[in-house]
């Protein structure tokens, strides 16, 4: 594979971080939340192509189909806890918490990778070199967050609290272009 297919495939791959990124910038992070947010997605978007590589050599398939459903659902219940926190009154929800901690990082980090692991089942059956393509999407990805977070951040200035309901409609739009695409 050459190195422009596999940028092209990393910024593709990172178009669901970057938005998820923009989505996290709505609710005015620091740097904490720029750095966890940027690493994990980038971590996880370098290690799911290894695990469909690894895949691809041990149960081709069995997972793929449900991809789709699995990243979607992740994406809508986040999205969901984000409008409760919106519009549900303040015992229900908690609107300032970090999604940057925890489960929900790992959820997001998880939903905005899932792709990576199909491709990483196509670079199995391909038979083509993994670690500098792992490496590119990784950072790619990691860079496409940040960039997310920085003009979410900006969009939530000029919005102020309509920002955290245009991060949840973003999330629930990639959920459903997920959905239609997979």
């Amino acid at each position: 594979m050459e190195y422009w297919q596999v940028f092209a495939i990393a910024i593709g791959l990172g178009t669901d971080a970057f938005s998820v990124g923009m989505s996290v910038g709505t609710r005015n992070p620091g740097f904490g939340q720029y750095f966890r947010a940027s690493f994990h997605f980038g971590l996880f978007q370098f290690f799911m192509p290894l695990l469909g590589w690894l895949a691809s050599h041990r149960i081709v398939g069995l997972f793929s189909k449900y991809n789709a459903y699995i990243a979607s659902g992740i994406l809508v219940v986040i999205a969901l806890r984000m409008l409760i926190g919106f519009f549900g009154n303040p015992e229900e929800s908690d609107p300032g918490k970090d999604i940057t901690k925890g489960w929900t990082l790992i959820g997001l980090s998880i939903a905005t990778s899932l792709d990576a692991f199909g491709v990483g089942l196509g670079i199995g059956l391909l038979g083509d070199s993994l670690i500098l393509p792992c490496i590119i999407i990784g950072v790619v990805a990691a860079v496409m967050t940040l960039i997310g977070i920085r003009l979410g951040n900006h969009l939530s200035n000029v919005l102020e609290r309509k920002a955290e309901l245009l991060g949840s409609i973003i999330l629930f739009a990639i959920a459903i272009k997920i959905i239609l695409s997979g």
